[in-house]
């Protein structure tokens, strides 16, 4: 895939970027592995699920700290009037029920389901977004 506009250089790549032996930039994350934030693991056996659930709150501001969800599922419910900041990495997120809440979510590995939900503002970077019956501003 390319520009419609785009034409080929002396060796047939597209833009000269796709060349060969053309240099590597490496990503920032591979740059500095000695920054990476260590892995946490949740044991579910021991964990406690009133931590990966929001249920009932009413006009209150719920801050999940980065480390505290360590990748798994969180799902919000039954809300109204509420400020949710899932500064955690999460696997996905659910939020049902819910009114006039405000939502900011950090990186989501899958989805994120919202159904019977009215007035709410959401953002997030999810790989896919699923709603029903939903007024949201996403």
């Amino acid at each position: 895939m390319g520009c419609s506009q785009a034409k080929a250089d002396d060796s047939g790549a597209l833009g000269g970027a796709l060349a060969p032996g053309a240099p590597q930039h490496p990503w920032s994350f591979d740059a500095h592995p000695e920054q990476t934030p260590p892995t946490v693991k949740v044991d579910r056996k021991t964990a406690n699920m009133a931590d990966f659930v929001s249920s009932g709150k009413r006009g209150q501001v719920v801050v999940k700290e980065p480390g505290s969800l360590a990748g798994q599922q969180y799902v919000i419910e039954d809300c109204t009037d509420c400020d949710f900041f899932i500064l955690d990495h999460v696997a996905a997120v659910n939020l049902d029920n819910c009114d006039r809440c405000r939502v900011f979510i950090g990186p989501c590995k899958g989805s994120m389901f919202l159904r019977n939900c009215k007035y709410c503002k959401v953002v997030v970077a999810c790989q896919q977004s699923e709603r029903a019956t939903a007024r949201v501003w996403m």
